[in-house]
């Protein structure tokens, strides 16, 4: 029974009760036994007696309700995910839960009856002073994010939720503080993101050329201004059809016109210099869409590349100047016909591959790429032609050592006078470096470092794909959750060092019993997920229950046996992610609240 549904008994029952209970403990008088004046004052003493030990006990059973409710209380108010404060009119601490505690990075006692505004940085105390003055002034809640001034020099962010109340004629401010750090850091590193980014656009060595609907300038950069030799408001005064040769200006429309919203084009134009000069620019455009798809204008990224036409076309008037200079390259340079069969090599290419110009020539370059890349890589190859005269594409390729490499090709097409195809001229650089650091940092972007698990990040994209898979094909999909029990514990008694050496050791010990197509992955602390494809709740529980006993038979050295708390849940159809994942937590919060260290699953069936 609550204490706050208790009522103690009125006296004329707490009386009643009494004399019941002197009955049973004393046989009835005989019938024809005169009870004396003497008797029937011993028999009131009694009933008394028994009356008193009775408000005695429901005393007793009052307390024990009250001390169980104060616990309750307190363990919400301490242990609550957000800081509780309450501060009197002068900004003194008047009463702060341990979560506060923490987040101020001081002892409780330290704090009680100081000002909190010493302990805000600087830099947010005008914040923190307007936050004050608004809970004083308005019955509403007031909100502010300031930065703590913490002994040591990490920094850390609070959002605070305040409002002011009026006490015995003064006002007193209840406050809730959420450590809204991280946020704050994503927010910093997208800024120096940005500017990164802009800097980028504004220092690169290409031409950045925005244009509207209407074909008329948005946005250049510093490199568009020095290749054509206009002034930023020249460019956003003056019509396309000043920059760009006659012959080209429709065509230029036309092909944008005809882009989709994903597709990027390489071309080359024409482009006139404020001083009549001819220009060459190999032109990377994307065209912007509106949602219906309607053309709301085009990115287009230019490259200079004058020089290289006029070279291109002197190198068709000496053959074999073209192959003295090609030969003394270092990219890689090759011919080849529609079918890959190459017909020029440089030396690069021949040393690249370790074969000679005659073992290449005239044969397919198919058998120095990978069999499982080679159809598309054939297909990136070959797919010049007079619209897309200029392509760049990447590919694995098979060394003469055996080792797989990847190169980046930039591939063009050579036309006749009727823009057929000639020939396929590419030039190939070597990209494994850059291409293993990327799959590295795709790698740590995913990985939990700790453990080698998967993060939450990437289950939450590998959720996404895999719900909309099962729906599709109505295939079964599961998720495992458990929970580490007394986990703060083994970190409080034995410390963080030997805390991480059992997140590590749960981890491997999991790991070893999944298959390839799970997904394990460290959910946050020391809980963890498994997403099991291709598998009904029956058999995710099967999978439960052998983790749930490794773990319990496996005892971890200088700290013993560890045990965790299981929720085993299947995905419902049209189910949406959110309500699934709730599915899964509360399961697994339902075996903490039942004593831990055994599964729950959706099925409604408790196994122990």
């Amino acid at each position: 029974m609550d204490i706050e549904r208790y009522s103690p008994p009125d006296a004329a029952e707490l009386r009643h009760r009494a004399e019941v209970r002197l009955q049973q403990k004393f046989t009835s008088p005989s019938p024809d036994l005169v009870q004396t004046d003497n008797e029937q004052l011993i028999q009131e003493l009694q009933v008394h007696q028994i009356e008193l030990e009775m408000q005695n006990e429901e005393l007793r059973d009052a307390q024990n309700r009250l001390e169980q409710t104060l616990r309750r209380y307190t363990d919400l108010y301490e242990f609550a995910p957000v800081g509780y404060l309450t501060l009197t009119e002068n900004d003194a601490i008047q009463a702060i839960n341990l979560t506060g505690v923490i987040l101020l990075g001081r002892e409780r006692a330290s704090l009680i009856g100081r000002r909190l505004t010493p302990l805000i940085a600087e830099q947010s105390r005008p914040i923190f002073n307007f936050f004050v003055g608004r809970m004083q002034e308005s019955a509403s809640k007031a909100v502010c994010e300031v930065m703590l001034n913490l002994p040591d020099t990490s920094n850390r962010y609070l959002q605070l939720d305040g409002l002011g109340v009026k006490s015995d004629g003064q006002y007193i401010y209840r406050i809730t503080a959420m450590d809204i750090t991280q946020r704050k850091q994503a927010e910093e590193a997208l800024s120096r993101s940005e500017a990164r980014y802009r800097q980028i656009v504004e220092t690169a060595n290409e031409g950045i050329w925005m244009l509207d609907d209407h074909y008329r300038t948005t946005f250049v950069n510093w490199r568009v201004l020095d290749m054509l030799g206009y002034q930023l408001d020249e460019m956003f005064t003056r019509p396309l059809e000043d920059f760009l040769l006659p012959d080209d200006v429709d065509d230029h429309r036309r092909q944008m016109a005809r882009r989709t919203r994903d597709e990027n084009v390489t071309y080359e134009r024409r482009f006139r210099h404020k001083n009549g000069q001819t220009l060459w620019m190999l032109i990377s455009a994307a065209v912007l869409l509106d949602a219906k798809g309607g053309f709301t204008g085009a990115l287009n990224m230019l490259t200079d590349i004058t020089e290289r036409k006029q070279t291109e076309e002197w190198l068709k008037l000496s053959e074999a100047r073209y192959r003295a200079i090609v030969d003394d390259q270092t990219d890689l340079v090759c011919r080849s016909l529609s079918d890959g069969t190459l017909t020029f090599v440089n030396s690069a290419y021949c040393c690249y591959f370790g074969r000679t110009a005659e073992e290449l020539l005239g044969v397919s370059f198919a058998p120095l790429i990978p069999e499982e890349d080679r159809a598309d890589a054939l297909t990136q190859a070959m797919a010049c032609d007079a619209e897309h005269p200029i392509r760049t594409h990447e590919h694995r390729v098979i060394r003469a050592d055996g080792s797989i490499r990847y190169v980046q090709w930039t591939s063009r097409a050579i036309l006749d006078e009727h823009n057929a195809l000639i020939e396929t001229q590419s030039v190939g650089r070597d990209v494994t470096e850059r291409k293993q650091m990327e799959e590295e940092l795709y790698r740590l972007t995913v990985t939990d470092p700790l453990t080698g698990a998967f993060n939450r990040r990437y289950l939450m994209q590998v959720l996404d794909m895999e719900i909309r898979r099962a729906q599709r094909y109505t295939r079964p999909l599961s998720l495992i959750m458990f929970d580490l029990d007394h986990f703060k514990q083994i970190n409080d008694t034995f410390g963080h060092q030997q805390g991480d050496r059992v997140l590590k050791g749960v981890a491997t010990r999991v790991q070893r019993r999944l298959r390839r197509t799970d997904h394990f992955v460290r959910w946050g602390g020391e809980e963890f997920m498994i997403l099991t494809t291709e598998t009904a709740r029956s058999e995710a529980l099967a999978l439960a229950k052998i983790l749930h006993s490794e773990l319990c038979n496996a005892p971890f050295p200088d700290i013993g046996r560890v045990t965790a708390s299981f929720g085993v849940s299947e995905h419902r159809l049209h189910e949406a992610l959110d309500e699934w994942l709730k599915r899964v937590d509360d399961l697994v919060y339902a075996v903490k609240r039942d004593g831990r260290n055994h599964i729950q699953h959706d099925g409604d069936v408790t196994d122990r």
